[in-house]
């Protein structure tokens, strides 16, 4: 079932606070990970945040990125 745009719209408005945005950058397909980066939507300035590769990007810094977020339950 494909949801309609205004649906996802409702729900990130509804749940801002809690909402984190997620990109993953690959060296391509079937590749290794090498960036994530979250965004993390909030009042005035945003948290941003990012896990490169060879640098920060651990299992354990991730945990910590999500921790902060709570799984909505209007889906």
């Amino acid at each position: 079932m494909v949801l309609p745009l205004s649906f996802w719209c409702k729900l990130y408005r509804e749940n801002v606070s809690n909402s984190l945005c997620l990109d993953i950058e690959t060296e391509g397909i079937n590749k290794p990970i090498t960036i994530i980066c979250l965004y993390k939507p909030r009042d005035g300035i945003p948290e941003v945040i990012q896990l490169v590769k060879g640098d920060n990007l651990s299992t354990d810094n991730l945990r910590q990125a999500f921790a902060s977020v709570q799984a909505s339950d209007n889906l």
